[in-house]
């Protein structure tokens, strides 16, 4: 007969274990090297009513990768390994 302590114990364990829920297509999210976050400079940050983010698009793939970027930066986009984006576009898969 197993006693409260080690129930609990498992309780933990399994907790402990839990892994990042993904999109479960198996497709790899990146996102481009050359986006910087600036944080604000000063407060009060701008009121606004509506989001305050620019939404990522996707500006390259890859099998089983796409590059996202909110296209806020300067310049070319770049995947996390260094390796420059294509002018053209996505390629298509």
């Amino acid at each position: 007969m197993a006693n409260a302590q080690d129930g609990a114990e498992e309780g933990r364990r399994r907790r402990g274990d839990r892994r990042q829920a993904g999109f479960g297509d198996d497709i790899e999210r990146a996102f481009c090297a050359s986006h910087l976050a600036v944080p604000a400079t000063g407060f009060p940050v701008q009121h606004r009513t509506d989001v305050a983010t620019l939404r990522p698009v996707v500006v390259d793939r890859r099998p089983g990768a796409i590059l996202l970027c909110d296209g806020a930066h300067p310049g070319d986009h770049f995947w996390p390994t260094g390796d420059a984006v294509d002018r053209n576009g996505p390629a298509e898969d």
